[in-house]
This record gives C-alpha cells, sequence and structure tokens, in this order.
C-alpha cells in the first residue's frame, strides 16, 4: 500500500477489513504492532480540513476522559493525513493510520446490560464536550435539519423518485418535512456540542467489559437528544427496543440528565438518521446498490414514527 511509505512502520501484512463504504486495512507490523488504515471514500462534502478537526477532538477526549478511541498515527511529515495513489484507482485518496483496537464489534452482543453501558459512554462523551471548547473555526457540519453532512439533497429528485412505489411518492416530501421541523426544533431547544454523529453498535469494541469508541469520521455540531436519536435508529425496529432502550436512558442518565426535553420527543428525531442513510446512498452511485428494497423500508419507518 503506496500511503504507508509515508509512515514509520515495517509492515509484515495487510488485510482488508471492509470496503462498505471507506475502504479499511489492518495493518501488521515486523514489531508486533496493529494499526488500521483507512482509505477515504472521495466526496466533495468530505475536505480534508474535517480530518484534522477528527483528530483534535479525539486526542482531547483521549487525554480529558478515560474513553477509549484510536489514535491518529502522524506521517513522517507530521501530518495525520497521507494522499496516495494507486493504479486502477481512478483519484488519489487521503489515507489516515490509526492504533488498533482490540475487541468485538457491540452488535454481537446487543442487551439491555451492553447498552446500559453505552449510554453511559456517550453521556460521558457528551460531558466533555459540553466542557471543551473546539479551536476558532471548527470546520464541522451542524446537525440542524435531516440532510445536514453537505451532501447534494436528492430525496424527493426524480431519479429517486423511481425508487418509491406510487404511496410513496405521495408521502415522501410529507415525511421529510416533518423530519426537517423535529430536528430543528430539538437544534433550537438545546446547546450544540461536538458529537460523534454515529455511534451505533459496529462502531463500538468491547474487550473483556472495556468499551472503546471507533469512526468519528461523521464529527458534527448538535445537540445531545440528536446524537442519541442516531445511535437509537440502528435498534428501533428490534423486538426488544423497549428493553435496549431503558438500559440506555439508565446508563446515560447515571452520568448526566437525560436528553429528551419531552417524553417521545426521540421519536420523532429517529427517522431522521434513516432519511440521511437513504440520501447518502442514492447520491453515491459508486455503492452499486439495489435501493428499492431499502428505500420501501425506510419510508414505512418514518411512516410508523411520522405519519401517526
Amino acid at each position: 500500500m503506496k500511503a504507508l511509505e509515508s509512515y514509520d512502520v515495517e509492515v509484515s501484512r495487510l488485510r482488508l477489513i471492509t470496503n462498505s463504504w471507506n475502504c479499511v486495512f489492518r495493518v501488521d507490523t515486523t514489531d508486533g504492532t496493529r494499526f488500521a488504515l483507512r482509505v477515504t471514500l472521495p466526496r466533495p462534502e468530505r475536505h480534508r480540513s474535517l480530518v484534522g478537526a477528527e483528530v483534535d477532538f479525539m486526542a482531547a477526549l483521549a487525554a480529558g476522559t478515560e474513553l477509549t478511541v484510536p489514535m491518529p498515527v502522524m506521517n513522517v511529515d507530521g501530518d495525520p493525513v497521507t494522499e496516495a495513489c494507486a493504479e486502477g484507482v481512478p483519484q488519489p485518496r487521503d489515507c489516515v493510520l490509526f492504533s488498533w483496537v482490540t475487541g468485538r464489534d457491540l452488535a454481537e452482543a446487543v442487551t439491555p446490560d451492553s447498552y446500559c453501558r453505552l449510554g453511559e459512554v456517550m453521556a460521558t462523551m457528551h460531558d466533555f464536550a459540553s466542557a471543551w471548547a473546539p479551536p476558532p473555526d471548527f470546520p464541522l457540519m451542524t446537525y440542524d435539519a435531516t440532510i445536514h453532512l453537505g451532501e447534494s439533497m436528492v430525496l424527493l429528485d426524480d431519479h429517486a423518485m423511481r425508487l418509491y412505489s406510487r404511496e410513496h411518492r405521495k408521502i415522501a416530501a410529507l415525511l421529510l418535512a416533518k423530519s426537517d421541523v423535529n430536528v430543528a426544533a430539538a437544534h433550537r431547544r438545546g446547546m450544540a456540542i461536538v458529537t460523534h454523529g454515529d455511534m451505533h453498535h459496529w462502531n463500538v469494541k468491547v474487550d473483556r467489559g472495556q468499551f472503546a469508541v471507533i469512526d468519528f469520521e461523521d464529527l458534527q455540531f448538535a445537540t445531545p437528544v440528536l446524537d442519541v436519536a442516531t445511535t437509537l435508529y440502528y435498534i428501533r425496529w428490534r423486538d426488544d427496543y423497549a428493553q435496549l432502550f431503558e438500559g440506555y436512558r439508565a446508563g446515560y442518565s447515571s452520568v448526566r440528565p437525560w436528553v429528551e426535553a419531552f417524553d417521545g420527543e426521540l421519536e420523532g428525531l429517529i427517522p431522521a438518521r434513516g432519511l440521511d442513510l437513504l440520501n447518502v446512498c442514492i447520491d453515491s452511485p459508486e455503492l452499486d446498490m439495489d435501493l428499492t428494497e431499502f428505500s420501501a423500508r425506510i419510508w414505512n419507518r418514518c411512516a410508523d414514527l411520522l405519519g401517526r
């Protein structure tokens, strides 16, 4: 891998971990140290300064709390980002090398107890961020609308509408508008802090009871309730959601006050994550996905929570 030539490491083995969005490799070195190399999918909204913000926050979080997060490794020029090219790849890619985090995905152990611990972890991060002063001109997007990370809004475009049934075509604009109203209201009610933005159970590692949070790429300014809503989206339609929710709320509330301004606020905010995911997938033809079933599922879920 060309990018690794810019780091003071001797590679003994390189293994692909995932290529579902970014490309991530496990890097084993001759001295036994392991790293994770992220090759970032190039998108107009993912400019390099965001990686600098990601690095700054992760370093501050690790220094200011007992939370475990991967630490970025500087290249030989003292830069956290290395641009590299490869034959057959159409454009240069920004690469970041991180320390390796051991453990299995929390997704393999989703229980009320594990979600209680996850709530504690997120509350600890929110407590830290509430007191942390970002550097001037910290270049993060603000979560104040459903589609908010700088990507093009394509959910209601003609080519997107071909994915939906006639019924879904009728309700798409209404549900998106309802989501926007709920998100904007939650943004106005609270104080926006630096948040992880994507703390689902595939972005948390568990090793002998210790939790570690990975993948800070979607770092953003948001009110805590919106950050929590993103996490809960990934479990909302499980049969054991009520038990997981109570575990999560108990864990979060053991560290800081619960996030909802009123009972049921989260129910109106959870669909925003699904709509944003669908928008990103439609806007990313390189993913080569069949979105027909996925889009129908998203709209049905939105109607379940927003259309009542």
